[in-house]
This record gives structure tokens, sequence and C-alpha cells, in this order.
């Protein structure tokens, strides 16, 4: 039974192992085409207080990321909340946005959880330092190398945790609209990513431009996918033709 438990988990193993890899490409579909740059064809909607342009940027083996350009054309101020967006796979399914405030809390929370990990893993290891040197029966130099140990990983994981919470504006958000090639990004599942170059909940003042990343959920459909997003009361609406090369 051991021999036949051991086959069907290196079955699954190799199994999985040859699942096809794909690549995915999107491209407005060709009336909606208003210019390239660098490489990517731009897509132009006009509504009656914003112009919205949308190109593919790139994509990974979970999600597809969009550049997004939002301008107010208006007289009133705008707030736009990426989170709002979707994409409508050719089969009609409906996939919103990521959300980039709960992609970076849901990263903070890991970080924490790692550290508090790291700590206890400290904590244990310092207290059986301790403990060996008093069932040694001394209370020499080597314990007091232990406690000033603790104090040391402590103060580090304390050090650590600043740096993991430190603040937006210090990592300096106009880097969003840099660098103009993907492997330049840090990938999807970095903090970074959301941080810096995600769109983010953003108020956009008369004349202004909001610019950023916006990620959906990948879909492996070949066919016309359609990019909603939602600016100022009224849908930008694209359409883009998914390729999927294996």
């Amino acid at each position: 039974m051991k021999h036949f438990t051991l086959f069907l988990f290196f079955a699954c193993l190799i199994l999985s192992s040859c699942s096809p890899l794909r690549v995915v490409r999107l491209e407005p579909v060709p009336a909606q085409i208003d210019s390239y740059e660098y490489g990517n064809a731009v897509a132009v909607a006009n509504l009656p207080t914003a112009e919205v342009k949308t190109s593919f940027f790139d994509s990974d083996s979970e999600v597809v990321i969009f550049h997004v350009e939002i301008k107010n054309t208006g007289d009133q101020a705008i707030t736009y909340d990426p989170a709002e967006a979707s994409i409508t796979t050719p089969d009609g399914e409906f996939f919103s946005a990521i959300d980039p405030e709960v992609e970076i809390l849901e990263l903070d929370l890991g970080e924490i959880r790692r550290i508090r990990t790291n700590r206890t893993l400290a904590i244990a290891g310092v207290a059986l330092a301790v403990t060996g040197a008093v069932v040694a029966g001394t209370v020499d130099d080597g314990g007091a190398d232990a406690v000033s140990g603790f104090a040391t990983v402590q103060q580090q994981l304390y050090t650590d945790l600043t740096f993991a919470v430190v603040d937006a504006a210090v990592l300096g958000l106009t880097s969003r609209q840099f660098p103009l090639n993907p492997e330049d990004l840090p990938g999807s599942e970095e903090r970074d990513f959301w941080l810096q170059y995600a769109m983010r909940i953003t108020t956009i003042k008369p004349g202004e431009v909001a610019i950023g990343k916006l990620a959906f959920p990948r879909s492996i459909l070949e066919g016309e996918h359609e990019v909603a997003l939602p600016v100022a009361g009224e849908v930008a609406k694209f359409n883009y033709l998914q390729r999927v090369y294996r």
C-alpha cells in the first residue's frame, strides 16, 4: 500500500510538471487603437469629464497588467478607485481588478507573521542558551552574552518591522510612471509593485493625470476580453483581443 501511494504521488508530480505553460498577450481590437507607445497599442476612451488611456503592459502566471492613464478634462475633481474596474472573458466570466490596498495589507500581514515566527524561534533559541548556562551552574560571561544576544535579536526584529511598513511617501510615488520596460518592475507578488506602481484610489484635479498599473486575474481563453473602468459616473470600455501561446 505504501508503494502504491508513493507511485501515485510521483505520478501526480510528473503530470503537474508536464502541464502546458502559457504566455498571453492582449491588444485592443483594431477599431480602438489610437496609437502605439513602446511596442504596445494604446486605446483611448473620451468620457464627458475624463480621457482614459489603456494598454497591455505585462502578464505572469497569475495576473495580466494594464498601463492606465486618466486625465481629468472637466472642471471638478474626480476620485478614481481601481478596485471598481473589471474584465469580462469571452465566455462571460467576470473578474474585478485586484485591489492594491488589500494586496498591500495582506503582504504586510504576511511580513508581520514571518517576523513573529522568527522572533519566537530567536527567543526559543536564546532561552535554550540561557537554560544551558544555568544548568551548567554558571552565571559567567556566557550567560550574559546569551541575554545580550536576545536583546540584539529583538532590536533587529523591530528594525525589520519598521522598514516593512515604511511610509509610501519615502519611496516616492512618482516612480509609478517609470520604468517603461516590464522587466524593470517588481513582480506582482512584491509589495513595491502595489505600493509604487499600481494605480491606487486617487483624487484627480481638473487638468491633472493619474498614471499607474491595473492588474486582473489572468484568463487563458483566447478571444475578446472587455475591460471596463468606471470613471466619474461613466464607464470607459475597451475590447482587447487575447492570444495564448503555448
